[in-house]
């Protein structure tokens, strides 16, 4: 396990954790809700407050490098739980992570989106840009979301009238390709540690970079 999948522990340390052991930083909160990305962890407690921590930074394949996915403004790593300040007062209901963004749903239906914007998963049609701070997805105003999920590449959720919506880049999308752009440059891939190409890269020139409704 790398040093950066570490910190995504809770602990405070770099070592490795064999067995479960309770997150001492969060003793005396009731958690009822958790994701795991590849090195960072989210949870959210009985009041709704969410917290996060793990590493803050991953290195792109062109040396430049993507953070947000921590929702505190920084690249600094978090080696133990911290409330997500943009966040208080606002009541989460759900949480997803993937290595490099993060959704957090409030208990109104409202789908907040921070990370690496590569490739549309953030769903704010800005060009791709990092959102160091949750952002409300604006294209889902007037929606109230069910459930939310995150993939490496893309992002899917559920409304409560049951559509499903998907965006980001990849062929896990679920959209036919006419309803797809295709920058000339395709989304880069890039982990908090690793940086491989992944499985199915060569689909992820077919973008979509707001939700989009999948005919299911």
């Amino acid at each position: 396990m790398s040093g950066a999948a570490r910190i995504g522990l809770g602990h405070g340390t770099r070592e490795d954790e064999h067995t479960p052991r309770p997150v001492a930083a969060l003793l005396g909160r009731r958690i009822v809700r958790l994701a795991g990305g590849e090195h960072h962890s989210l949870a959210v407690d009985h009041a709704g407050q969410l917290y996060s921590w793990g590493a803050g930074e991953a290195r792109e394949r062109t040396s430049g490098y993507a953070g947000g996915w921590l929702g505190h403004r920084a690249v600094d790593p978090q080696p133990l739980p911290r409330p997500v300040a943009a966040l208080c007062g606002v009541r989460i209901a759900a949480v997803a992570a993937s290595s490099r963004h993060s959704l957090a749903l409030a208990d109104g239906g409202a789908l907040f989106s921070f990370g690496d914007g590569d490739g549309g998963k953030l769903g704010h049609d800005d060009g791709g840009r990092m959102h160091w701070v949750p952002t409300r997805i604006r294209a889902l105003e007037g929606l109230r979301v069910a459930a939310v999920t995150a993939g490496e590449a893309h992002s899917m959720c559920v409304l409560e009238d049951g559509r499903l919506l998907s965006w980001g880049c990849g062929g896990a999308l679920g959209l036919p390709r006419a309803l797809l752009e295709t920058p000339e440059q395709p989304a880069s891939w890039a982990s908090a540690g690793n940086y491989e190409w992944a499985p199915g890269d060569e689909e992820r020139r077919w973008q979509a970079h707001v939700p989009t409704p999948v005919a299911v």
